[in-house]
């Protein structure tokens, strides 16, 4: 007897296509910071894209500019002192940009659409 693929449900999908958004997310930020570490005076490589407000705000999740390219250890060193890191941050983006993302990243985001995610994951597309 010949099985059917099985249809993958509503909810596999989109956990796919969320991994697949922060995966093109992260490399666009490094690409536009030059895979180096952002914080004065640092530039080490390799580095990864962190997120300035939190992954579990879907307002900001792959906004670009919610990104900043970071390196390992000032990763670990913004974790114990969050205010340093905000000082980074702010240093490079300014604080008109800090302030645009803080108010949208405080949005609700109820409905994530599948098609949204296609179509964020072609917008930001990898060349």
């Amino acid at each position: 007897m010949v099985r059917k693929p099985q249809k993958q449900s509503k909810a596999k999908r989109m956990s796919k296509l969320k991994k697949e958004a922060d995966r093109v997310w992260s490399l666009k930020v490094r690409e536009r910071d030059g895979m180096a570490c952002q914080v004065s005076r640092c530039g080490k490589s390799p580095s990864f894209a962190h997120h300035i407000f939190s992954r579990r705000h879907l307002s900001t999740r792959w906004e670009l500019d919610n990104g900043f390219t970071i390196c390992w250890g000032h990763h670990k060193k913004g974790h114990v002192d969050h205010e340093w890191l905000r000082d980074e941050i702010i240093g490079k983006i300014g604080q008109e940009t800090f302030d645009r993302l803080k108010f949208k990243s405080k949005l609700l985001v109820t409905d994530l659409m599948e098609e949204n995610l296609v179509q964020l994951i072609k917008r930001l597309g990898v060349e």
